[in-house]
């Protein structure tokens, strides 16, 4: 089975509820320990990370959503030692990291064709991560001093101004997010501390107000013009949370973030069409995202995913309140497909995709999700030989299902034993249901899967012979 499901572009969710997210997909293949970011430009999001390649001096890489799909990875011929910050300001994207060689906050811009050279931000020098968002017509930098408190500076669409340093002492490195015309920033507080919330746009306005969260990593902040979101990392667990509010309304719905566990910082962006959230996952240390869905819509989500080129894809729609509705769709020459659906999404709905090389032809087996119901975090392989595949699956009472891209034909379907003892039941060793079901240059395409047909995790593909390698 080649295709796959996910929500993705969907209006955002009515804000006077918890977001409903759409199911978690793969951004690459790439890792990151900083976990990444991510910016919104005329409906294209963009998310860029650092990957470590010695000591602590990492490369950038972005990638962006075009046609359905995440654009190949590309990276920035630069050295970094955090993770970057993204923002999209006077129709082009932005991007500020951390020099490896001197700590200067760099800066370079892409104008829809290629990206200028890296540019210094005068007297901007960060021990972490720095931030970036557009607000009233100005580019904002926020940055942690040498002296790890906040400073910040920003760019009129020239130059950037002389930094403002705050003195206040914070840990980690800020996040920053507009909501109207006032400018948030968000800050871990000293130690390891609560979350605390100031604005920048009017100037520094005294010591950040703290509305009870509690992190070990610096938070994310976007806003979709009616509420402004804090994403957070739960400090002492790799669970991240998300709420909507301000330090003059409060915090509300305080809710998980889907499936996300992650040993860092999230990202966020968003607008008026709803949120996305990117997160660098705790086990695989690859980049996973999610969207919000629009609770009360019936024509403004959309339903996407990938398949064989020039695939034909069938999509159920499944509500439990009235009769299944089926959208058809096909596949463009890289495999990506995607419908506007005018049936209303709410927690439950199940989502069912399968596709055909040809209309007369026999569907795949279907790939699954039931919105609101996923695992909390991805599925791991560790081997895969000639008679059976080895990994872990982020939950015990899953079933490992498993098919070979040669033809799409079903070669895996073991339920998990249940826990005991020492074993947590997440382990597996499934073999092919027959023998000889996984030659050579073949490549097994796995998920786990609730019980009674329930959310499968995105699919993770692996060829034959492969095996995880420790050094």
């Amino acid at each position: 089975m080649e295709e796959s499901v996910a929500l993705a572009e969907a209006e955002g969710a009515d804000s006077a509820l918890v977001p409903l997210w759409g199911p978690p997909s793969q951004v690459a293949s790439g890792i990151t320990d900083d976990g990444p970011r991510c910016a919104r430009l005329n409906g294209v999001d963009w998310i860029v990370w650092s990957t470590r390649f010695y000591n602590d001096i990492c490369v950038i890489w972005y990638t962006y959503w075009s046609d359905g799909i995440w654009s190949d990875p590309q990276r920035f011929n630069v050295q970094a030692r955090s993770a970057p910050a993204i923002a999209a300001y006077d129709g082009d994207i932005h991007v500020v990291w951390r020099n490896a060689v001197n700590n200067n906050v760099m800066w370079s811009v892409h104008d829809g064709h290629d990206w200028s050279d890296p540019r210094a931000v005068v007297g901007a020098q960060t021990s972490d991560a720095p931030a970036l968002a557009a607000c009233d017509g100005r580019l904002y930098l926020a940055w942690s001093t040498a002296e790890a408190t906040l400073a910040y500076a920003l760019f009129d669409g020239t130059e950037w101004g002389a930094p403002q340093k705050t003195g206040f002492a914070i840990s980690f490195g800020p996040a920053l997010a507009a909501l109207g015309d006032t400018l948030y920033c968000a800050v871990c507080l000293p130690g390891g501390g609560p979350v605390g919330y100031c604005q920048l746009s009017s100037g520094w306005t005294g010591s950040p107000t703290t509305l009870g969260i509690d992190t070990d990593a610096a938070p994310a902040l976007a806003s979709d013009g009616k509420q402004l979101w804090t994403a957070w990392k739960v400090a002492g667990s790799s669970s991240v949370m998300m709420a909507a509010g301000t330090p003059t309304t409060g915090l509300s719905g305080q809710a998980l973030l889907g499936s996300a566990r992650t040993s860092a910082s999230p990202g966020l962006c968003g607008d008026a069409g709803g949120i996305r959230a990117v997160w660098q996952d705790s086990f695989t240390r690859s980049i996973y995202t999610a969207t919000t869905v629009n609770v009360g819509a019936e024509s403004s989500n959309t339903v996407s995913g990938r398949a064989g080129p020039g695939d034909y894809v069938s999509l159920s729609v499944d509500t439990g309140d009235g009769p299944i509705s089926h959208y058809p769709a096909r596949a463009n020459t890289n495999g990506a497909w995607c419908v506007t659906v005018d049936t209303t999404l709410t927690k439950g709905t199940i989502l069912s995709a399968s596709a055909m090389k040809d209309l007369s032809g026999p569907p795949s087996d279907a790939f699954v999700v039931v919105l609101g119901s996923y695992q909390p975090g991805c599925l791991f392989i560790s081997a895969v030989t000639d008679t059976l595949v080895q990994g872990k699956a982020p939950l015990p009472g899953q079933v490992i299902k498993g098919w070979r891209s040669s033809d799409g034909k079903l070669v895996v379907d073991c339920p998990l034993l249940p826990p005991i003892g020492l074993f947590d039941g997440t382990d597996f060793a499934a073999r092919y249901l027959f023998p000889s079901a996984l030659e050579k240059g073949d490549t097994l395409n796995l998920v786990s899967q609730f019980p009674d047909n329930g959310t499968m995790t995105p699919i993770v593909s692996k060829p034959q012979g492969y095996m995880v390698t420790l050094s």
